[in-house]
């Protein structure tokens, strides 16, 4: 039987090589939730294309938790109370963005792992 000892060198690059996948896969995440981004000046979806982008993942289970935006108002958009969003610039603008990509776990893995495949890794 043959085994695998990783040496310090190989774990450093597994791990960059994770953390290049996990930027690469928030920002396919993120763009395939901006079309539901209210959008009226596009402050808003801009928040998380342009670097306010967080991915938080849990350090249990590794699943997606949320991407920020972080506009200060986005909070309040997200939950859309009392908002009628304009469908002019984003037809499929609502309260809830991205709720049902984050919570279909297939689609997610499918992200990652193509994410994870297209900077070199296995």
């Amino acid at each position: 039987m043959a085994r695998f000892i990783p040496n310090e060198a190989g774990i450093r690059k597994f791990k960059a090589d994770q953390e290049k996948a996990l930027n690469l896969a928030a920002d396919i995440i993120a763009q395939r939730i901006d079309p539901q981004v209210p959008f009226r000046t596009g402050f808003l979806s801009q928040s998380a294309l342009n670097g306010g982008r967080r991915i938080s993942t849990s350090k249990d289970t590794n699943d997606v938790k949320f991407i920020q935006y972080s506009a200060p108002y986005a909070l309040k958009m997200y939950y859309g109370v009392g908002y009628n969003f304009s469908k002019n610039s984003h037809p499929q603008a609502q309260a809830f963005w991205g709720r049902e990509l984050m919570t279909n776990k297939s689609e997610i893995e499918k992200i990652f792992k193509a994410a994870y495949k297209q900077i070199g890794g296995k």
